[in-house]
């Protein structure tokens, strides 16, 4: 059963991978959770760049779905938040 299951997580991110509307869809969700995250922590955004190391406008790009955020930034924003990159594309 183990192995299918890691089957079936390969063939989900294949799909979004492959999918550039399914990729557009899951950025953009992932954008709202940094924003609702960043908001349910009561951390401004200008703190969050500065735990981040990351611009106000990269943060606030990523929360709009105005840009690609980075893996790199990704890691930077969730260990900021103190929490798990998978938290963020969670459904």
């Amino acid at each position: 059963m183990k192995g299918n299951k890691e089957e079936q997580r390969k063939i989900c991110v294949e799909s979004i991978v492959y999918d550039d509307s399914k990729m557009e869809a899951c950025l953009a969700m992932v954008g709202r959770r940094i924003h609702a995250e960043r908001i349910r922590q009561r951390v401004s955004i200008s703190r969050l760049a500065e735990l981040s190391n990351l611009s106000i406008s990269c943060i606030s790009k990523a929360e709009t779905d105005q840009c690609r955020i980075s893996l790199k930034a990704l890691i930077k924003i969730a260990a900021a938040l103190n929490i798990s990159l998978s938290k963020l594309f969670e459904k």
